[in-house]
């Protein structure tokens, strides 16, 4: 006798539920989209629905870039600050050393 590699009762199950699906097509429209739209309501919130989403990945590009020129700006103001012998413009910047000798 030759087994089967699916089990009978698996393929039972499998077989009653695409009869189901196909006999009771009412059962398988769970898209909102294929039944509803036809108030204006719907609609309208597919179309908020629609922009907002087509606008996200714009305003993360524009942000990135706004972030990007802001800290490259900073990173070449850092830079102007020091002269070009490599000290910094500002005594305030220079380390504390102690002097020799002096108590």
């Amino acid at each position: 006798m030759i087994e089967s590699r699916i089990p009978i009762r698996r393929a039972a199950w499998s077989l009653a539920s695409a009869a189901l699906l196909v006999l009771l097509p009412a059962i398988s429209q769970a898209c909102s989209v294929c039944m509803g739209g036809a108030e204006e309501e719907v609609r309208k919130a597919f179309i908020v629905t629609t922009a907002f989403l087509s606008a996200c990945p714009l305003l993360m590009v524009g942000a990135l870039v706004w972030w990007l020129r802001r800290t490259l700006k900073a990173a070449a103001a850092a830079n102007d600050a020091i002269l070009p012998d490599g000290s910094p413009t500002s005594a305030s910047a220079l380390p504390a050393t102690p002097s020799r000798g002096v108590v």
